[in-house]
Parts: C-alpha cells; sequence; structure tokens
C-alpha cells in the first residue's frame, strides 16, 4: 500500500484531477470574499442614498427645532429610505441669516455569508452626509384688478404690515410679499 502511494505522487499522468482539487479550496474562498464585498459596496451605496436623503430631509424643519427632535426625524427618514443601521446627527448649525449646516454620519456592521468560513463574521460599512442650506428670498409683487367686500380690509392691513418690513409697492394697486424660505 505504502507502495501505490508514493507512485501516485510521482506519477505525471492524470495529475489534473489532484491540481483540481488542491485549487478548489482557493477558488471557492475568493468567490466567497467577491460576493461577500459586492454585497458591502451595494449596502454602502444604499446607505449613502438614505443618509443624503434623511440629511436633506431635515433641512425642512424650522430652525426652532430641537437637537434631539431633528435626531429623530433623521433616523426615521433614514429608515423610511431603507437604511441599515442608527444614523447619527453630529452637527447641526443655524446661522443668523437662515444659512443650515447640518453633518450626520451611520455606521452598520453587516453580516457576512462565505467570509464566515474564515471567521469573519461582520464587516464594518460607514457613510457620512453633510448640507448646507442658504436660505432664499423670493419676493413678489401682485396687481390687484378688484377687491370687494371684507377683502379690502385684509388687502389694506396687509399692504400696511408690509410696509412696516420695509417692502414698497410699486404704486397703491400693488402689494408686495416678502417671504424667506
Amino acid at each position: 500500500m505504502p507502495q501505490s502511494g508514493s507512485h501516485f505522487l510521482s506519477s505525471e499522468s492524470g495529475s489534473l484531477a489532484p491540481i483540481l482539487a488542491i485549487m478548489l479550496i482557493p477558488m471557492c474562498a475568493a468567490l466567497g470574499l467577491s460576493v461577500d464585498y459586492n454585497a458591502a459596496i451595494a449596502t454602502k451605496g444604499s446607505m449613502q442614498n438614505a443618509l443624503d436623503a434623511a440629511t436633506l430631509s431635515i433641512t425642512t424643519l424650522p430652525t426652532s427645532t430641537s437637537l434631539a427632535d431633528r435626531q429623530v426625524k433623521l433616523q426615521e427618514s433614514f429608515a423610511a429610505n431603507s437604511g441599515q443601521g442608527t444614523a447619527k446627527l453630529d452637527g447641526f448649525v443655524a446661522a443668523a441669516d437662515g444659512a443650515a449646516s447640518i453633518n450626520a454620519s451611520v455606521s452598520f456592521a453587516m453580516p457576512t455569508n462565505f467570509m464566515q468560513i474564515a471567521r469573519v463574521d461582520t464587516v464594518q460599512i460607514g457613510v457620512a452626509s453633510a448640507v448646507r442650506k442658504r436660505p432664499t428670498l423670493v419676493q413678489t409683487t401682485f396687481k390687484v384688478q378688484k377687491v370687494s367686500g371684507p377683502l379690502e380690509q385684509d388687502g389694506v392691513a396687509l399692504r400696511h404690515e408690509i410696509h412696516r418690513d420695509g417692502c414698497q409697492p410699486v404704486d397703491e394697486d400693488h402689494l408686495c410679499l416678502q417671504q424667506l424660505w
């Protein structure tokens, strides 16, 4: 029997099968690594999109909203956009001119499938998002053709109120409205 084993190892004919058997293990490991890597890249892309959408969504909240409420809204929007993990509001600054700067991040331990063979159970994925929103001043002028009944009083009151804020109508038949968005 030992003679047949040494003959098998020294034989040069039909040696493809043992080489294939030996190479099958690293080929399967490389295939498994690439599957887990592609899953991690896809997860990172979807997390980035979800965090960007969530960060943009909290820019519409009033500037008086507390940081805790912004954190809750950020996480709700992140989860609604299929985000995995917990979104964290890293910073929110509202300037006096109405501009807002928001920084957010998220980290997620993605479970692996094939890399568990090498005792790698999770892969850490992290993304970050930053938004700077500037206010837009919208000014509109309306020409009032006909006003009847109590609307005339509201129109005059509105005209006087707007005059106090500094917006001047073109003439008496125009109203001037300004709003900070």
